[in-house]
């Protein structure tokens, strides 16, 4: 309502909720508050940078999910070599308005950057009104491995996994699917020294392509190998 007066329902803003009024049979008010809230609607649920990896060719192959997007229009991805300044390098359009969880990737040229021991990833959604979103940063190192091992590949019921330590750490590794879909999720203690790490019980798996993802916790290091089965 333009008037401010006793019979205006003002919206309070602790509660986004309306006073209540109370008017006597007959009387005639044209000035009530719809004590409607604007705000600024979130295009997704969840938006999630989930790894790169570098390939042949001077590629990298960067992997995202979204959550329940709403009025979603499309992704750019911003690369870094620094970590804080990063630089738009492409565009992916988004599904729209979906229910649960969208992967997407996308595969950006690096030759250009080669040399750079680290490289950094992050996903900005934008929608239909025109508002942004940020996701998380990722990063990947030139040299993919950090002269860990993954074998056997192709596998079929274990995976092992030597990983070299330069002091006690935890490693925790996430096993995944060519879709981003997470398969197994553990944490392991490292000690000084070459570390060897068995992850079985995989014969259920289907045969295709799978991605082991390594983190080191002191060195905040991440390395990528792919398996097959």
């Amino acid at each position: 309502g333009v008037l401010n007066d006793a019979l205006n329902s003002d919206m309070n803003i602790l509660t986004r909720k309306t006073t209540p009024v109370f008017l006597p049979s007959g009387t005639f008010n044209p000035n009530l508050d719809a004590g409607i809230y604007f705000g600024i609607p979130v295009p997704v649920h969840e938006l999630k940078a989930n790894y790169a990896v570098i390939k042949d060719g001077g590629l990298c192959e960067v992997y995202w999910y979204t959550t329940d997007e709403k009025n979603a229009v499309n992704f750019d991805i911003e690369r870094s070599v620094d970590g804080m300044q990063f630089t738009k390098v492409g565009t992916k359009d988004a599904k729209g308005t979906t229910i649960g969880r969208s992967i997407y990737s996308t595969t950006d040229d690096i030759t250009s950057i080669s040399n750079e021991p680290i490289i950094y990833y992050r996903i900005r959604l934008n929608d239909f009104d025109g508002h942004s979103m940020l996701s998380n940063v990722i990063s990947v190192t030139s040299d993919a491995t950090g002269g860990s091992v993954v074998y056997p590949s192709p596998f079929t019921n274990e995976l092992t996994i030597l990983y070299p330590s330069t002091g006690n750490s935890e490693l925790d590794i996430l096993l995944t699917d060519g879709a981003g879909r997470t398969i197994r999720h553990e944490n392991k203690v490292l000690e000084n020294g070459l570390n060897m790490i068995r992850i079985d019980g995989l014969d259920a798996l289907a045969a295709g392509q799978y991605y082991i993802k390594l983190r080191d916790f002191n060195s905040g290091e991440t390395f990528i190998h792919k398996v097959s089965k």
